[in-house]
């Protein structure tokens, strides 16, 4: 899998804007879906997820589990624990679209993964179906979209989308896309 060398010399802040549907739709009646304009400010060491897809499934959901230099488990930031030391969900959608957004401050040593969890779990295949990308964007490198891969998600209900890889001063080193299907850990199980 490629990496993703980051630039640890910004100087500066920048704005990502993402355009996407509004969140206030009604489901029932897709025209009322209206585009909204997001503005994300960054300084050198804020990094953002960002998570959208289509129709369907209705709930998916973003989740950003942390590690340390030795792969211990850290902290999980997802619908239901929406603010944990380093990150913080930010919006969270039940109606399709999205955008769920992550913002990650104070980064630690070690690694931290993107997962999108199939909430609505009526038809486990529509995940692969939902046009999903998950956007990862810092002042410190072009934005990079990981979108979900032409998998079978049959029986699966989670994407593995990326490991981000923090040195030891605090900076991201690396972004390294894995775009697999995976089974629900079961430290995850008793979390959602």
């Amino acid at each position: 899998s490629a990496q993703l060398g980051v630039d640890d010399t910004c100087n500066q802040s920048e704005t990502t804007v993402f355009t996407a549907p509004a969140i206030d739709w009604d489901p029932a009646d897709p025209s009322t879906a209206t585009d909204i304009t997001l503005t994300i400010p960054f300084d050198c060491k804020t990094v953002a997820a960002v998570l959208q897809w289509s129709t369907e499934p209705h709930n998916i959901d973003l989740h950003a589990v942390t590690r340390d230099p030795d792969e211990k488990l850290g902290e999980h930031c997802y619908r239901g624990r929406k603010s944990v030391q380093c990150a913080k969900l930010l919006t969270d959608d039940a109606n399709s679209f999205g955008p769920e957004i992550i913002e990650f401050r104070n980064l630690q040593p070690g690694t931290c993964d993107l997962y999108v969890y199939n909430q609505t779990q009526d038809d486990p295949t529509s995940l692969s179906n939902s046009q999903a990308t998950v956007t990862i964007c810092s002042a410190n490198f072009d934005n990079l979209v990981c979108p979900v891969p032409a998998l079978d998600f049959s029986g699966h209900v989670l994407w593995h989308v990326c490991t981000i890889t923090v040195n030891d001063s605090g900076s991201i080193e690396s972004i390294t896309p894995v775009n697999q299907i995976c089974e629900v850990p079961l430290w995850m199980i008793f979390e959602l």
